[in-house]
């Protein structure tokens, strides 16, 4: 069986690192026979800071389903230009702080030591200004009016709203995690999340978790505890 976690919120909670209790029950889990695939609003680069090297082969999801990685390499879904350009004219206009993602490297405007850059793997990937980036794959807004919001609405993207933290993500048309899972080839899977861009997956998928008692665990099949991740985990082996 396939098994697709959200890290963010799911797996880690503290936007860092991930629990060694949690790491040890999706080893277990992949040693009998589960299939570990993650499924991130982080591009990939991003999640190669979190996920822990024993899953360095799985099949990874980021940016909310526009950047895949199997054992072929990645593949990146973009925002055509006649879609990217007016919206980035809207954030500039607007002096809004921004995270932009192309293929591999970034755009930021925002403060460098708040709770998000921190996530950001510039290690790997060139922090370059907005105008040499070679594609735009994925934009957050940091903040956004419900003016900038309704703008959005009109365009022809997907949003997904991070209300508790005060984003939006704009991502290509018809991105999401579970049309990525679809992508790969995927048909039936059990997931874990506990975002809005965890919604699709929870409806597509034969059973899901959400971690937390969020708006958006009416979607999932159980609501679990933070603390009981690790064990739920684990009780999937019995279910394989």
């Amino acid at each position: 069986m396939n098994y697709v976690f959200d890290i963010d919120g799911t797996l880690s909670f503290n936007g860092v690192s991930i629990d060694q209790e949690i790491i040890s029950a999706l080893l277990k889990l992949q040693e009998e026979g589960g299939e570990i695939i993650f499924a991130s609003a982080r591009p990939i680069r991003d999640m190669m800071e979190i996920v822990p090297k024993e899953f360095k082969d799985s099949m990874w999801i980021g940016g909310n389903g526009a950047f895949t990685k199997t054992d072929k390499g990645i593949d990146a879904q973009q925002l055509a230009k006649e879609v990217h350009e007016p919206i980035l004219a809207h954030v500039e206009k607007n002096d809004y702080d921004y995270m932009i993602d192309s293929d591999w490297d970034f755009a930021f405007k925002g403060d460098l030591n708040g709770a998000f850059y921190p996530q950001v793997n510039s290690h790997l990937a060139k922090h370059l200004p907005l105008s040499e980036l070679k594609t735009i794959n994925k934009i957050l807004i940091f903040e956004p009016s419900a003016e900038t919001i309704e703008f959005l609405k009109k365009q022809d993207v997907v949003l997904t709203q991070h209300s508790r933290e005060h984003l939006i993500d704009v991502s290509p048309k018809n991105c999401s995690k579970s049309n990525a899972i679809r992508s790969l080839g995927i048909v039936e899977y059990v997931a874990f999340g506990n975002d809005a861009n965890d919604v699709p997956m929870f409806k597509d998928s034969i059973r899901s978790y959400c971690v937390g008692d969020s708006d958006y665990a009416k979607h999932a099949t159980f609501t679990i505890e933070k603390s009981d991740v690790a064990k739920t985990i684990l009780e999937q082996i019995n279910l394989l």
